[in-house]
C-alpha cells in the first residue's frame, strides 16, 4: 500500500498523518469499549470487593481530560512505528518485494511479546503465591479455636442482668461455655505497664486483658503451667490485687524461668497480683505480627461476651440466644458477630489482592495471546511460500507446526528468565509484611512457566497448523 501510494504522488508527510490517524481512531473506539467494561468492572468491585467504593466511574472529577490526554499518548505511541518506518519504504523496493518482514527483523514485535508474557507470567506467580499465603494463614494454629464462637459486642446494655444472661446461656443444652472479657484476638486490646514486684519502674508496656473464669476455657487455650483463675481461690478475685495469667512470652521478657507464684505490679491500678498460671501463647493479634507478651487479670464483666457452641448447633442456638437477650435486655439491639469471621476479616485485604491478582492475571494473559497470535498469524503469512516449498518437498504437517512454533516458544522462555528474578522479589518483599509466612518454592515459578508456555503453544498451534495444511499450489502462487 505504501508503495502503491507513493507512486501516485503521496508524501512520507501524508502516510504519517493516515497512519497516526487511523492509531489514533482504533484508540478513541477502545476508549470507548474500555469505558463500558470499566462500568461493569467498577460494580463487580463494589459489590464483592470493596463494599462502600465510590460511585461511577463516570463520575469522577477530571477523567474526561485524563482518557482525551490517553487516547492521544496511546495513538501516537501505537502509531508512530508504522507511521515513520512503513512510509520510509522506497516504492521500488515495496513493489519488487524486496523487503523481508519476518521474524529475524520484527525485533520491536518479539520484544512486546517478551514484556506481554513475562507479566503474565510474574502475575501468574504472585497469584499462586497470594493464595499459597492465605491458605497458609488458614491453617496456622493459632494457639485457640476461633470456630462456633459466637461474640455478643454490646453487653453494656445488660446491666445488672449481666451474671443472670450468663446463666441463663449456659443452661441452653448446646453451649459448651461463655466468658466475659475486655478484649478478645482480632479485636482491641489494652496496654498498661507491669513490672516485677520490688523492681525499679521501668516502661514495660504489656499487652492485658481482664476475663471472668471462664475465659481460657470458652477459647480452648490451654495452660502449660500452674492453674486457671478458679472459683475454689477466693483470692483470686479479690479486689485488692488478685491472680493474674501470662503467656509464655510475658515469662520470657520478665526473664522468669520460674514465675509461678511471683508478683507484677501493675500501674493501671497500683495493684499487686500474684502470677498463678502460664498458658500458652495464642495469637490474640493477626498473623502480621509475632506473639507478643498477654496478661490476664479477672473481672467479672467486660466488653464483650463469647460464646461457645457445640459444632453443628450455631444456627438454631443463635435463635435461642436472641430470645435470651430479648428478655434481659428488651430495649437493646442484639448485636453479635463470630470470632472466626472476625479473625479473617484482618485479611480482607490479602483477599483482595489474590482477588485483584487473578483479574489482572488473566487479561494479561488474554492481551498476551493476542499479541502473539497477530505474531504468529503475520510471520505465517511472510513465510507463506516457504511453507508451500517445504510440502512439494515433502515435510509433512508437524514437521511445519514446529518450524512455525518454535521461534514463539523461544520468547516464552526468554519471558520465563525475565519474570521468575522479578516476582520472586515483588513476592518476598509482600510477604515480608506477615511474621507467619509461606515458602517460595521453585516449583511455583516451574508451573507459571509451564503454564504460560502450554497457553502460548495452544495459542500458535491453531495459526500453524491452518498454514500447514494449506494447498502447496496456492502457497506457490504467493507473490
Amino acid at each position: 500500500e505504501v508503495g502503491v501510494r507513493k507512486v501516485l504522488g503521496s508524501v512520507k508527510s501524508q502516510l504519517v498523518a493516515q497512519f497516526l490517524t487511523e492509531s489514533i481512531l482504533t484508540s478513541v473506539l477502545a476508549m470507548l469499549l474500555a469505558l463500558v467494561i470499566s462500568e461493569l468492572v467498577s460494580i463487580f468491585f463494589r459489590n464483592t470487593l470493596w463494599e462502600g467504593m465510590g460511585g461511577s466511574l463516570l463520575e469522577q472529577k477530571g477523567l474526561g481530560l485524563l482518557l482525551l490526554v490517553l487516547v492521544l499518548v496511546v495513538g501516537v505511541v501505537a502509531g508512530s512505528y508504522p507511521a515513520f518506518f512503513l512510509s520510509s519504504f522506497k516504492p521500488v523496493d515495496v513493489l519488487k518485494g524486496k523487503l523481508k518482514l519476518g521474524m529475524k527483523s520484527g525485533v520491536i514485535r518479539s520484544i512486546l511479546v517478551v514484556f506481554q508474557f513475562a507479566v503474565s507470567i510474574g502475575l501468574i506467580i504472585c497469584t499462586i503465591l497470594v493464595y499459597k499465603q492465605l491458605q497458609h494463614i488458614q491453617n496456622q494454629n493459632l494457639g485457640f479455636d476461633k470456630e462456633n464462637v459466637l461474640v455478643i459486642t454490646n453487653t453494656d446494655r445488660l446491666g445488672s442482668n449481666a451474671g443472670a444472661f450468663k446463666q441463663a446461656l449456659q443452661s441452653l443444652p448446646p453451649v459448651l461455655s461463655t466468658s466475659f472479657s475486655t478484649g478478645l484476638p482480632a479485636a482491641s486490646i489494652d496496654y498498661d505497664i507491669f513490672y516485677a514486684d520490688g523492681a525499679s519502674k521501668k516502661d514495660n508496656l504489656l499487652a492485658f486483658v481482664s476475663t471472668d473464669y471462664d475465659y481460657l476455657k470458652t477459647l480452648s487455650i490451654q495452660i502449660k503451667q500452674g492453674r486457671n483463675f478458679s472459683r475454689d481461690f477466693p483470692a483470686d478475685a479479690s479486689e485488692e490485687g488478685g491472680a493474674i495469667l501470662i503467656n509464655e512470652a510475658a515469662a520470657k521478657s520478665l526473664g522468669w524461668k520460674e514465675p509461678i507464684g511471683k508478683k507484677l505490679f501493675s500501674g493501671r491500678d497500683n495493684q499487686t497480683r500474684i502470677i498463678v498460671g502460664i498458658f500458652k501463647d495464642f495469637n490474640f493479634q493477626s498473623l502480621h505480627h509475632i506473639i507478643e507478651p498477654l496478661l490476664i487479670l479477672y473481672s467479672a464483666q467486660g466488653d464483650y461476651l463469647s460464646v461457645r457452641v457445640r459444632p453443628g448447633e450455631v444456627k438454631q442456638t443463635l435463635t435461642s440466644i436472641e430470645r435470651l437477650w430479648k428478655t434481659y435486655a428488651p430495649n437493646a439491639p442484639f448485636d453479635y458477630s463470630f470470632l472466626s469471621e472476625n479473625f479473617d476479616a484482618q485479611y480482607k485485604t490479602e483477599q483482595q489482592t489474590g482477588q485483584l491478582f487473578m483479574v489482572f492475571t488473566g487479561l494479561a494473559i488474554f492481551i498476551a495471546c493476542l499479541g502473539l497470535f497477530g505474531l504468529a498469524a503475520f510471520t505465517a503469512e511472510q513465510r507463506t511460500k516457504e511453507i508451500g516449498i517445504r510440502k512439494v518437498l515433502g515435510a509433512n504437517v508437524f514437521s511445519l507446526m514446529h518450524l512455525l512454533s518454535r521461534d514463539f516458544l523461544k520468547l516464552v522462555i526468554i519471558a520465563n528468565l525475565i519474570a521468575w528474578p522479578m516476582a520472586w522479589y515483588l513476592v518476598s518483599t509482600w510477604l515480608q509484611d506477615f511474621a507467619y509466612r509461606t515458602t517460595i518454592e521453585p516449583w511455583t515459578f516451574v508451573v507459571a512457566g509451564m503454564l504460560a508456555l502450554a497457553i502460548a503453544l495452544v495459542t500458535v498451534i491453531f495459526q500453524a497448523f491452518k498454514v500447514a495444511q494449506a494447498n502447496p499450489v496456492v502457497s506457490l502462487r504467493v507473490e
